[in-house]
Parts: structure tokens; sequence; C-alpha cells
């Protein structure tokens, strides 16, 4: 079973009608209807969690592996595009530099993966 990553940060909620209602003059009702710009800064907020859930330290092989898949999870954030292209620009110096990955390489990056998202765990 795969657990999504949790943001340590949380967007307000939007204010509740009956909060604003006296304010507006309108009809007191506890429906809580988000905004679009609730909705964007939630969005941002978990792709940003998402970014800072992967640690630098890893290989860059590894980091693109699981930058990926929250890539698949926020696929309009910017920055985790920005990240990631960041970490295949890097995975391609090392290959110049050093040739292609060993198979040990890929493997630890495999095993990095499995670790976060291993539906057996």
């Amino acid at each position: 079973r795969v657990t999504p990553p949790r943001a340590k940060t949380s967007a307000k909620r939007p204010a509740k009608k009956s909060e604003s209602a006296g304010r507006r003059g309108g009809v007191a009702d506890e429906t809580v209807v988000p905004t679009v710009t609730w909705f964007l800064r939630a969005c941002e907020l978990l792709g940003d969690a998402a970014i800072a859930s992967v640690e630098p330290g890893l290989d860059c092989f590894a980091r693109v592996e699981l930058l990926v898949k929250r890539l698949e999870a926020h696929p309009d954030h910017e920055k985790l595009h920005q990240v990631l292209g960041a970490a295949c620009r890097e995975c391609l110096a090392s290959i110049s530099l050093h040739g292609r990955p060993k198979r040990q390489m890929i493997e630890a990056a495999r095993r990095e993966k499995r670790e976060v998202f291993d539906p057996d765990l």
C-alpha cells in the first residue's frame, strides 16, 4: 500500500459563508466553498512539499526517478519541473564524465525508489 507524501505546510481554509455573511449582508450558510486562489495556493504548497521530500544528497539517478513520480502527482508545479530538469542535467554531466552508470548505481537508485514507493511495505 502506497502512502502519499504528507505536506508539512497547509493552506489556510477559506472562510465559511456564515462568518462572512454578516459583512456582506447575505444569508448565513454552513457550506464552505474554497476559492480559486485557495486551490492555487494549496497546489503550490503541495508541490513545494514534494520537492522538499526528495533529499538533495541522493544519487542524481535516484533523484530523477523520485522527482518524476512527484511530477505525476503535481504536473502543473513549475518549480518541480525546474528541479527535475536540473537533476536530469546533473545525470547527463555525470554520464559524460564517468560514462554510462554502472549496474550497481542503477540498482541503488531503484532501491531508493522502492524505499519510498514499494507497495509491499
